[in-house]
């Protein structure tokens, strides 16, 4: 079975999209520093740092005051591919380290299984950049660069970002369903 993959441009309105890069750039934002960028089912991590704040998540419970602020990619992404339930929504911030760097591949909800079917994933772009993210789809890497306003809509794969050199911070919001 092919997996579904897909990439928007132009996802939100405008005036909407700049609310939110305007919400992320801010000091509202308390952003939570990361030793690793992923850390695998041993407990190892990548010692690749990071920023994030986790907006939305079921396990454990959690949501942020600025959940519902974001709460419109997820209505725009179910009229696309409609879904039963949201599991995670994360922001994440790369900054600048002077060079490219390759994270490590993974996928983000871990259930015991190898790839999970039920799970979809979208990579939001706040910032055009030389920053991207790669998705194994159908055994063959797509390289998708960091666009502003963009959504990369994929069935569950291992993926992996890579971090920009050219802007001072790349931000993303990674969003994770339950499609049946």
């Amino acid at each position: 079975m092919r997996k579904y993959f897909k990439v928007i441009d132009d996802f939100l309105n405008p005036r909407v999209f700049k609310r939110l890069l305007t919400g992320v750039e801010s000091n509202s934002i308390s952003w939570i520093w990361n030793n690793d960028s992923y850390i695998d089912d041993s407990g190892k991590g990548d010692n690749l740092w990071m920023f994030s704040q986790i907006l939305f998540n079921t396990n454990p419970p959690t949501a942020h005051p600025f959940y519902p602020a974001f709460q419109i990619i997820e209505d725009i992404q179910a009229d696309i591919v409609p879904f039963k339930k949201v599991i995670k929504q994360k922001l994440n911030l790369y900054p600048n380290q002077g060079k490219n760097i390759l994270h490590k591949e993974h996928k983000d909800i871990n259930t015991g299984e190898d790839i999970d079917k039920q799970i979809m994933t979208s990579v939001f772009n706040f910032h055009s950049c030389n920053g991207g993210t790669v998705v194994n789809i159908n055994g063959k890497e797509e390289n998708i660069p960091s666009k502003a306003n963009r959504l990369i809509l994929f069935d569950n794969s291992y993926h992996y970002g890579y971090t920009q050199s050219d802007i001072n911070r790349r931000i993303i919001l990674n969003l994770n369903v339950i499609k049946w």
